[in-house]
Order: structure tokens, then C-alpha cells, then sequence
């Protein structure tokens, strides 16, 4: 069961990061993490792994539901939930039940069941009705056999043996603990927060960490119209906005953040090329009060 769950948890993951990479493609700032040409294969590779981690796990669970089947205790079980996963096997649906199981002769117990249902059975796996399962004592893991003879009612006659009492471990979510919740709760607040910061660090933050960005900030801050009108010494703005790629020949960025000085503020734009086989170019303008100059035209100056 934890094999199943932990497959399934990696998926999530993957297609989380899976989305961050469409995002990051989107937003034109990939090559902050790789070559522009390394976006295909990673794209590929990470599709692919997001469908295996999810396969893997409807295999996992079917072996293990097999080995039960063919292992575990008969007992009767009582349908309380009945849910959808998503999931598909030869077109039949996974259906994720929820139990109250009742061994013979000893308390009952609640318990899931993950399995793939044929179409033509599902309406017959309802609220209510009760099942043949099979299942490992001490485990919440339980597998459905089969309807019992009358599926609207319990085949066991005799009174619950009291005095078995512990025999059977409940499960896991017939009596949840403090550690569990705060487990549930926290891991994915704590990989929804990763998700958006990480999208707004490349939103937002990328440029700054960029060569082309230091450079054009230190052409502005040698700038003698940029003193003029901004004072000394000049500050940059907490955000950069742009783009920035990178292939096996060259890098290009563009992108614009605010500046402030003793005097005034305004807002920086720069747009840089380097390239082996066609150069390099950088351009710096500054605009304040609505008016825009140029600080800088020419080759890209910074080594």
C-alpha cells in the first residue's frame, strides 16, 4: 500500500513540475535553466516519467490485490463509499471503495479497496450492499472478492465474539492521529508554496541573475545623463521583468526593471545579444517623466 501511495505521490510531483516547465517555456525564461534546445527532451522525458510513475502504481496495486486474493482472510465487508480514481484499465474504471469489514466472530473494521471494475458490474457495487473481501489482519489493505449470496444482506448470523476485541488493527483512517493529519495537511501547502514561488521567482526575479543584467546596470550606473537625471548612486527596483535564451552559439535577453536615485526614479530597458557568428550587441535606455534616452548602443561591453 505505501509502494502504491508513494508512486502515485511522485506522479503528482511530476506533473507539478511538469506544469512549472510549461510555465517556465511560456514565459520565454528557460534558458535560466538550460539550453533552449534541452526544453524538448526535458519536456518528453518528464511526460514520460509522469506516465509511468502513475502505470506503475495501478500495476503495484494489482499485484498486491492478486496476492491477497490469493493470501489474505475471508470476511464480509459492508459498502460505505464508492469514488471514482480517474483512473482506466481496458476501459474499465478504478473505483476506490470504502469498507466497514466484519470477520467473522470479531469486531469490525474500517478499510479501502482501490480496484478496476468492469463496466457491466459497477452498478452492482453500491452503498449498502455487502461483498466477499479478502484481507491481511493488522493491514487496511482489503480486497473485493466477490457479491455475497444476498447483497443486501449480511450472511453472518452470530453476535460479534467480544472477546477477540484487538485481534484486528484498525485502519488507518478509523482512528487518525495528530501526526498524520499534520502530515496530510502540510505536504501540499508546503509543494503548492514551492510551485508558486518558484513560478514567480521566473516571473519576476530571473533577469537579475542574468549576466546581461549586470552588465547593462553597470553601464547605467557609469553613465554620466543617467546621473544627471537619476542622482548617485543608482538602486535598482526589488522586480525584473523579461526574457532570456540561450543556444549552443550565443544568448539574447530583454527585459526592463526600475531605478531610483537621490533625484528621481524611472525605469531601465535593455536588450543584449552575443553571438559567435554575428556579434554582439547592447542597448540601454533610461525613461523618466515620460521622456526615454539612450544610454547605451554598441557592443556588448562586458567580458
Amino acid at each position: 500500500m505505501l509502494a502504491v501511495k508513494t508512486l502515485k505521490i511522485c506522479g503528482w510531483l511530476s506533473a507539478g513540475f511538469l506544469l512549472i516547465l510549461i510555465v517556465v517555456l511560456a514565459s520565454g525564461n528557460s534558458a535560466v535553466l538550460f539550453p533552449d534546445e534541452w526544453a524538448k527532451p526535458i519536456m518528453f522525458s518528464g511526460v514520460l516519467l509522469t506516465v509511468a510513475l502513475f502505470v506503475g502504481a495501478a500495476a503495484v496495486n494489482w499485484f498486491l490485490n492478486q496476492r491477497i486474493l490469493m493470501r489474505g482472510n475471508d470476511a464480509e465487508a459492508k459498502l460505505l463509499t464508492i469514488q471514482s480514481t480517474g483512473n482506466r484499465i481496458n476501459d474499465n474504471p478504478e473505483i476506490a471503495f470504502g469498507l466497514e469489514v466484519r470477520p467473522q466472530g470479531f469486531p469490525a473494521f474500517a478499510a479501502n479497496a482501490s480496484q478496476v471494475v468492469k463496466h457491466e458490474n459497477v452498478a452492482n457495487l453500491q452503498p449498502g450492499k455487502f461483498v466477499f473481501v479478502r484481507f491481511v489482519p493488522g493491514n487496511d489493505k482489503v480486497v473485493i472478492a466477490g457479491l455475497c449470496p444476498n447483497p443486501t444482506e449480511s450472511i453472518w448470523s452470530a453476535a460479534p465474539n467480544t472477546q477477540s476485541a484487538g485481534l484486528f488493527e484498525p485502519a488507518p483512517e478509523a482512528r487518525p492521529n495528530a501526526a498524520s493529519i499534520v502530515f496530510k495537511a502540510t505536504v501540499p501547502l508546503v509543494f503548492v508554496a514551492a510551485v508558486i514561488g518558484f513560478v514567480v521567482y521566473i516571473l519576476l526575479f530571473a533577469p537579475k541573475f542574468t549576466e546581461e543584467y549586470s552588465c547593462a546596470m553597470s553601464e547605467l550606473r557609469k553613465s554620466s545623463d543617467a546621473a544627471s537625471l537619476l542622482g548617485s548612486p543608482i538602486e535598482a527596483g526589488l522586480f525584473a521583468t523579461g526574457n532570456f535564451s540561450m543556444s549552443t552559439t550565443g544568448r539574447k535577453a530583454n527585459f526592463e526593471t526600475s531605478v531610483f536615485g537621490p533625484k528621481g526614479d524611472g525605469t531601465v530597458r535593455a536588450r543584449a545579444f552575443r553571438d559567435e557568428n554575428t556579434g554582439s550587441n547592447l542597448k540601454v535606455t533610461l525613461e523618466t517623466g515620460g521622456n526615454q534616452r539612450e544610454i547605451y548602443n554598441g557592443v556588448y561591453p562586458c567580458k
